[in-house]
């Protein structure tokens, strides 16, 4: 059984293959695949295609971030809107994401 553990994009990652063989090579394609993913989309990462888009709001599109947009709002369409792309805003107002809790407390009150 081969092991891959990952803290990454706010989560963390275990991949378990049931294999004897080695996975080295494997696991180090995956870790730099999610660590470049992260580095570009990461909206805590600083001075990223991310965040240069959200501070000058005009950026050429990657092709993998165009991917991902029409995926979903694929899957919006296909969920009636049970899935929404959009919820971003809302959730930085909610404080999702900022280290201060009394922010986060005083938005949840507001929704009261």
């Amino acid at each position: 059984m081969q092991v891959f553990d990952l803290d990454c994009i706010g989560t963390h990652l275990r991949i378990f293959i049931d294999t004897s063989s080695s996975c080295d090579e494997d696991f180090s394609h995956i870790r730099s695949f999610i660590l470049d993913f992260e580095s570009q989309y990461s909206r805590f990462i600083s001075d990223n295609w991310l965040d240069r888009l959200n501070q000058q709001r005009v950026s050429s599109l990657p092709k993998d971030a165009k991917n991902m947009i029409e995926y979903a709002i694929k899957v919006a369409k296909n969920t009636n809107g049970y899935f929404d792309p959009t919820v971003g805003k809302r959730l930085t107002e909610l404080g999702y994401g900022n280290k201060n809790i009394s922010k986060i407390r005083s938005s949840s009150e507001k929704m009261k």
